[in-house]
């Protein structure tokens, strides 16, 4: 099973990179990645969202 985690950072620092992994700091949970976020991929492609900083708005979720 492909698990996709998700996390929430209480306060973005504008200038931080956050691409280090760090699942337990942020207390992230665990999905199924092809129950869930395959069947959801087209819709979940539309979320305006960043990679790893401010800096890097993108779409969708960084697989």
């Amino acid at each position: 099973m492909i698990k996709t985690e998700f996390g929430i950072i209480e306060k973005v620092g504008r200038d931080r990179d956050y691409s280090k992994y760090e699942p337990h700091k942020y207390h992230c949970v665990f999905i199924d990645d092809k129950i869930y976020i395959n069947d959801w991929w087209d819709r979940l492609i539309l979320i305006k969202t960043y990679f790893h900083n401010l800096n890097s708005p993108e779409t969708g979720l960084a697989r």
